[in-house]
């Protein structure tokens, strides 16, 4: 799961798409609508990052899944460090529940690699899934979807291409490809992520059957009420509906 809203609450949500009574009530043509259920707590804040701290970071744009071990872990891009180029980093904390609050911080835990052709200080928007045992992060380097995988959940390897670079795919040089998240249904992978190709804001999708190898992409929303601008597409988020 990833998050676009600052990582210094975070809240228990509750909705009928849950529910298989409420479900079998609910009219599928109505839109199912989550709800706060309970108060929210600090589980994390803005970071200790050693050398790269600034007054001006920001912790933004997270992951949150399930470890091997049971721990829940969180990574945030924190933007306006002093890491250098767009000044973007991951730094993560680790809960042994849910509902602790103050997770243990665990540091910096990637970086850009120039060498393997990111962005330096371009990373940007951790996506967490598990099959079979692996977890899977899909991320953005400013320019391209990359990907790192992991037995434990806790410890990732980037994924390096047979082209020698982390990079999978992108909409072209300029176009800040990012945000991705992915969605298996029937064994094939949906990877939807934005862009802004002529600084035109949209959401475009890709498949895959492994997480490495994508198709070309399709754009599935662009334009209407939000407009164009470069960022009205940010973070996509889609949940298939298999009572439908």
């Amino acid at each position: 799961m990833r998050y676009r809203s600052m990582l210094l609450l975070f809240c228990v949500l509750a909705a009928s798409l849950g529910d298989p009574a409420a479900r079998a009530e609910n009219d599928t043509k109505t839109p199912l609508m989550p709800f706060i259920d309970g108060p929210w707590w600090q589980v994390a804040g803005d970071p200790d990052l050693g050398e790269y701290t600034t007054e001006r970071q920001q912790p933004v744009d997270f992951a949150l899944w399930q470890a091997a071990d049971g721990t829940w872990q969180i990574w945030s891009c924190i933007r306006k460090t002093a890491c250098g180029g767009n000044t973007r980093l991951f730094h993560g904390w680790e809960g042994k529940s849910l509902t602790d609050t103050d997770w243990k911080p665990m540091g910096i835990m990637m970086e850009s690699e120039p060498e393997l052709g990111e962005i330096p200080g371009g990373l940007q928007a951790p996506h967490v899934v598990k099959k079979d045992g692996m977890y899977y992060m899909l991320y953005g380097d400013w320019e391209n979807i990359c990907l790192a995988t992991s037995r434990d959940g806790k410890k990732f390897e980037k994924y390096v291409a047979p082209h020698g670079k982390t990079g999978l795919f992108s909409e072209g040089k300029g176009t800040n490809t990012r945000d991705v998240i992915a969605m298996e249904v029937d064994g094939l992978w949906y990877g939807y992520y934005c862009a802004y190709p002529d600084r035109q804001g949209a959401v475009y999708c890709r498949t895959s059957k492994d997480l490495k190898n994508w198709s070309e992409s399709t754009t599935v929303s662009f334009g209407g009420r939000v407009g164009t601008t470069p960022f009205v597409a940010e973070c996509p988020h889609v949940v298939a509906r298999h009572d439908r």
